[in-house]
């Protein structure tokens, strides 16, 4: 199980879902909980909103999270 991160850059003028996360063990339909944002952070962090934070899902989030190099 792992998150997979994608820069998709819709065709619309706002940023703000230029980034979207996923689980890779979910089919890719229309009920797969998806998080989006500005960042590969913020779509990280929208993903792991959607779980309840009991999930072995949670996990494998806050470890993608956690390896992110944060620039400050």
């Amino acid at each position: 199980m792992k998150v997979i991160v994608s820069y998709i850059c819709p065709p619309i003028p706002i940023r703000s879902m230029d980034w979207e996360a996923r689980m890779d063990n979910h089919d890719d339909n229309e009920d797969t909980m998806r998080g989006h944002g500005v960042s590969k952070l913020a779509a990280l962090e929208n993903l792991l909103e959607q779980f309840d934070g009991d999930e072995p899902e949670c996990r494998v989030i806050w470890d993608e999270i956690n390896s992110i190099e944060r620039q400050w």
